[in-house]
């Protein structure tokens, strides 16, 4: 899945509900994806995908509710997920 086809999943989930946090990663030639998208949720996707990302050594970020960024570390993936998770839930 490119780029693109990410950022057309996640405005599909946006436009079908009326509140939503979507994250979503994806693993493709030993690099980490990550994108996230959020409406009328007291979240920034931006600090949702910059924390997950730091977590799996990588850095990214993006608009209030369009965030994407990238990272390596394959290992670390359920951790990012977790504290993603945990993230929020505080938020929600």
């Amino acid at each position: 899945i490119d780029n693109g086809d990410i950022k057309a999943m996640i405005d599909d989930f946006k436009n079908k509900f009326a509140k939503v946090v979507i994250l979503l990663i994806q693993v493709k030639d030993e690099k980490i994806t990550l994108a996230a998208g959020v409406k009328d949720a007291p979240l920034k996707a931006g600090a949702l995908v910059k924390e997950a990302a730091q977590i799996l050594g990588g850095n990214g970020g993006g608009r209030d509710d369009f965030a994407t960024a990238g990272g390596k570390d394959l290992n670390k993936i359920d951790e990012a997920l977790k504290q993603s998770l945990e993230t929020i839930e505080k938020a929600l």
